[in-house]
């Protein structure tokens, strides 16, 4: 059986938020540990999923990328809650709150290091995200 390289989480809001993390350390203890400091963060557009990012992570992996990398689904996506009568982009940035809480906790890693990357609807969660709490990002 073949194992996947990516570990499933969930975490709630007002919502259930599901996610994936793709962890891919290598190299010494002293690599492991500067890997350990970043953490990239990834949210999707309007009507795609959290899988829509996978390519991008296998290149990143390629290039030498190897800190943790997570993408969620935003809710009415994917595997997170659907209800249509949620208005999901007055919640984007809570729930991305809430998924960044989850993963510094997860990964003992220090809160506003992580680095957002989303496009279209997904950048507009971490940019409600950082509104709500300043410094909740690195980059």
């Amino acid at each position: 059986a073949m194992t996947s390289p990516f570990t499933v989480y969930n975490t709630t809001t007002t919502n259930q938020i599901a996610g994936i993390t793709h962890s891919s350390l290598s190299g010494d203890d002293k690599t492991q540990q500067q890997q350990r400091q970043q953490h990239i963060v990834v949210n999707h557009a309007c009507g795609f999923c959290k899988e829509v990012y996978v390519d991008l992570i296998t290149e990143l992996r390629r290039r030498g990328i190897h800190c943790p990398i997570s993408c969620s689904d935003s809710i009415n996506h994917g595997e997170s809650t659907h209800n249509i009568a949620n208005p999901f982009f007055e919640k984007m940035g809570e729930d991305t709150l809430c998924v960044v809480a989850h993963l510094c906790s997860s990964f003992h890693f220090p809160q506003g290091q992580m680095i957002g990357i989303g496009h279209s609807m997904g950048g507009a969660g971490l940019a409600l995200a950082e509104i709500q709490r300043p410094g909740s990002f690195k980059c």
